[in-house]
C-alpha cells in the first residue's frame, strides 16, 4: 500500500469501507429474514400437528381410517407438508400419508411420544403432537393451551391414545434463503458499482491533476524546462500547479543564464585553446628552426678551431686554440640541454616505441665518450648486452647521453662503468657507475629539480646548467622508466632506469658499432656534401688537416658530376641529411654507392630535432652524427670505418 499509486489509493478509501459496511448489512438483513422464515415453518408445523391430533382423536378411538386418511389428505395439501401420519402407543402406524413414512414414524418414536415436540432431520421438521382423549371439563376452555398444559391434562383426566406426526420440508425456506442472498449480492453489486462510478468520477477531479503534476515533474528532471501545467484546478492543488509553473520558469530561467555563461566560458576556452596551439605550433617552429639555424654556425666553428688546431705548432697559440675549444665544448653542452628542456615544455616530443638491440646505443656510449675520458685519465667501460628492448630509441639515447656525461664530468679519477642486467619480469636495468664525488642523501631528490647542481656555487658553466638531470627525469616519466640513484658522499654514484624487453630477436641492426682507434693520419678519400658552405669549408679544413683527400659539394648532383671524372673509389660519404631543393643525405649516399656498385660506407649528419626525421634517418641503416658534431666524435667515426 505505500507503494500505491494515488488513484488506486482513492478508490480504495472509496469502496473498501463501503463494500464492507454492505456485505455486514446483507448478511444481517438476510440473517433476520431466514430466521423469521425459520421460526414460521416452525410454528405452522406445531399448528398443523396440534389440529391433526385433535381432529383424529375420533378416528383413533373409533378405528375408522377413512376418517383419518381424509384428515391426513387434507393436513397434505398444506404448504411445505411433506408427509403426515399417526401412529398408536407403541409406535405402529395406524394411518400415513405421504413419503419417507417409515422414517418418520421412526424419528417420532425416539423420545417421549406424550410430548408436543420438534425433530431435526437436516432437509425436514417432523413435528409431533399427542392423540389424547379428553373428557370435557368446564374449566378447560379457559386454560390456555400449551405443553405442559396439555401434559397435565392427560396425567390429570385424558387418556393417550397416540401421536399425530407431521413433516414440513425445508425446501422452500432453503429457496427462500438462497433467492434473498441471491438478491441480496445483487443489490450489493449494483451498491459497489454505483459506488466505484462515484468515487471514480470523485478521483478524477483529485487525481487527473496530481498525475499532470507528477508527469509535468518527470518532463522537468528530464531536462524539458518549458513544460507547464494547466492552472485550471482549485484549493491547495491550484496552488500546487501555480507553483510547479513558477518554479519551471525559474529553472528555464535559470538554465539559458547557465547556458550562456557556459558559451561564453567555451568561447573563450576556444581562444585560449587556439592560441595556445597557435604558440605551440609557432615555439615547434622556433625549436625546429633554432635547432637547425643555430647548430649550423656552431658546427662549422667547432670544425674550424679543430682545423686551426692540427695547423698551429706554438704552445702559446695552440694553448689559446685550446681554450676556444674547450668554449665551444661547453657552449654545445649547455645549447643541446637548453634546447632538450624547451623541447620537453612545448611539449613536441612523444616517445614512438621500438623494438631494437640495446648494444646499438651502447656502442654510441662507448664511442662518443671514449675520447672524453681518456683525456681526463679515467677508465671508461662499456659492457655488451644482446637484448633486444622495446622503447623510445632516440629517447632512450638522450638519458644515457646525460648520464654518461654527468658522470664523466663529477669524476676526478678512477672511471665509468656502463652495464645491463635482466631484472625481474620482462625488464632489463641500464646502470651508470661512477667513482665521482657522490651525492648527499638529502640532495637525491633535488638533483633531479632544474637548474639543481651539487659543487658549483660559483655557477661555472664548465659544468652545465643544472639541467641533465631534470631532462632524464622527465624523458624517463615519458617512457614509463623510473629513475633510481643511490650514492655515497666521496665513493661514487649509479643511476640506473628499467626498460621492457623487445622481441626476443631482430633481423638486423642498423647502428654501425663504433671504437675508438689511435690518433695520426687518416689518408682517406672523403665526399662531403652539405648545403651550408661554411660548415662544408670548415669540414673540408678538418678533414684536410688530418691528411684525408676531400672532393666536396653542396648538393648531390653536384658531387656526383665530380665523381665521374674521378678514378678513386670514395672510403667514406659524409652527407648533411637535409640538404636543399628537397634532397637528403640518404639518397646523396646512395646515388654515390651506385656510381661504384659499391657499398661504400655513408655518415649522415643532422641538427634536426624533428622526431620523424630523426627516425627516417635511422630506419635508413646509416650511422648518424647530430650537430653540433665535435672533431673528436668525427675522428672517432673515420676511424672506425678505415679499419
Amino acid at each position: 500500500m505505500k507503494y500505491w499509486k494515488i488513484r488506486t489509493r482513492v478508490m480504495f478509501l472509496a469502496l473498501a469501507p463501503a463494500t464492507i459496511i454492505a456485505v455486514l448489512l446483507t448478511l444481517y438483513f438476510t440473517n433476520s429474514k431466514i430466521n423469521d422464515l425459520e421460526s414460521s415453518l416452525h410454528e405452522r408445523g406445531m399448528v398443523i400437528a396440534r389440529h391433526l391430533a385433535t381432529a383424529s382423536e375420533f378416528g383413533v378411538v373409533s378405528g375408522d381410517a377413512t376418517q383419518l386418511m381424509n384428515l391426513l389428505d387434507a393436513t397434505l395439501r398444506e404448504s411445505d407438508v411433506y408427509s403426515a401420519a399417526i401412529v398408536d402407543t407403541h409406535s405402529n402406524l395406524i394411518a400415513g400419508k405421504g413419503e419417507a413414512i417409515s422414517r418418520l414414524v421412526r424419528l417420532a418414536s425416539a423420545s417421549n411420544m406424550e410430548r408436543i415436540d420438534v425433530v431435526d432431520a437436516d432437509d425436514l421438521l417432523i413435528f409431533r403432537s399427542p392423540v389424547i382423549l379428553i373428557e370435557p371439563q368446564s374449566d378447560d376452555f379457559l386454560q390456555p393451551f400449551s405443553d405442559s398444559a396439555a401434559a397435565e391434562k392427560i396425567s390429570r383426566s385424558g387418556s393417550f391414545l397416540g401421536v399425530a406426526l407431521v413433516a414440513m420440508s425445508r425446501r422452500h425456506t432453503m429457496e427462500m434463503r438462497n433467492k434473498m442472498l441471491w438478491n441480496g449480492m445483487q443489490i450489493v453489486g449494483v451498491g459497489l458499482l454505483l459506488t466505484w462510478m462515484a468515487a471514480a468520477a470523485m478521483g478524477r477531479s483529485v487525481t487527473r491533476p496530481i498525475r499532470k503534476l507528477s508527469h509535468a515533474v518527470e518532463k522537468l528532471a528530464e531536462g524539458y524546462l518549458d513544460t507547464r501545467v494547466d492552472a485550471d484546478s482549485g484549493g491547495e492543488i491550484l496552488a500546487l500547479e501555480t507553483g510547479v509553473n513558477k518554479m519551471a520558469v525559474s529553472l528555464q530561467h535559470s538554465q539559458e543564464i547557465l547556458q550562456q555563461s557556459i558559451s561564453d566560458a567555451t568561447g573563450e576556452l576556444i581562444e585560449q585553446k587556439e592560441a595556445a596551439e597557435r604558440a605551440n605550433i609557432a615555439k615547434s617552429r622556433f625549436l625546429a628552426a633554432a635547432s637547425h639555424d643555430l647548430r649550423q654556425p656552431m658546427h662549422s666553428l667547432g670544425l674550424f678551431v679543430g682545423a686551426l688546431k692540427e695547423r698551429i705548432n706554438y704552445p702559446e697559440v695552440s694553448a689559446i686554440v685550446s681554450n676556444i675549444e674547450a668554449s665551444i665544448v661547453s657552449m654545445n653542452m649547455l645549447f643541446n640541454a637548453l634546447l632538450d628542456i624547451s623541447k620537453l615544455d612545448a611539449g613536441v616530443v612523444h616517445p614512438e616505441p621500438e623494438n631494437f638491440a640495446i648494444n646499438d646505443v651502447l656502442d654510441r656510449m662507448r664511442m662518443e665518450f671514449r675520447p672524453h675520458a681518456l683525456e681526463k685519465g679515467l677508465k671508461f667501460k662499456v659492457m655488451p648486452c644482446h637484448a633486444i628492448v622495446s622503447t623510445d630509441r632516440l629517447m632512450l639515447e638522450r638519458i644515457l647521453l646525460n648520464l654518461v656525461s654527468n658522470a664523466i664530468r663529477y669524476t676526478q679519477e678512477g672511471g665509468v662503468l656502463v652495464g645491463c642486467r635482466r631484472v625481474s619480469g620482462e625488464k632489463i636495468r641500464i646502470e651508470v657507475w661512477d667513482t665521482g664525488i657522490g651525492i648527499p642523501e638529502a640532495s637525491l631528490t633535488d638533483v633531479f629539480q632544474e637548474f639543481y647542481q651539487l659543487g658549483n656555487v660559483e655557477r661555472d658553466r664548465n659544468k652545465g646548467l643544472g639541467l641533465g638531470l631534470a631532462i632524464v627525469n622527465r624523458l624517463g616519466k615519458m617512457l614509463n622508466a623510473h629513475v633510481a640513484v643511490r650514492s655515497v658522499v666521496g665513493k661514487g654514484s649509479v643511476f640506473s632506469l628499467e626498460i621492457p624487453l623487445g622481441l626476443k630477436k631482430l633481423e638486423g641492426s642498423n647502428a654501425a658499432i663504433l671504437h675508438e682507434k689511435g690518433s695520426g693520419k687518416l689518408e682517406l678519400f672523403v665526399v662531403v656534401v652539405d648545403d651550408d658552405l661554411i660548415v662544408l669549408a670548415g669540414t673540408v679544413a678538418l678533414l684536410q688537416s688530418w691528411g684525408c683527400e676531400v672532393l666536396a659539394a653542396d648538393s648531390g648532383q653536384k658531387i656526383v658530376n665530380k665523381l665521374l671524372g674521378q678514378s678513386r673509389i670514395p672510403d667514406v660519404v659524409l652527407a648533411d641529411y637535409r640538404l636543399a631543393q628537397g634532397d637528403d643525405g640518404v639518397s646523396v649516399i646512395q646515388a654515390i654507392q651506385a656510381i661504384y656498385s659499391k657499398l661504400i660506407p655513408g655518415v649522415l649528419i643532422s641538427g634536426d630535432i624533428e622526431s620523424d626525421r630523426l627516425r627516417q634517418a635511422l630506419a635508413s641503416g646509416f650511422p648518424m652524427l647530430h650537430k653540433p658534431v665535435s672533431p673528436s666524435k668525427l675522428r672517432a667515426m673515420l676511424m672506425h670505418i678505415s679499419m
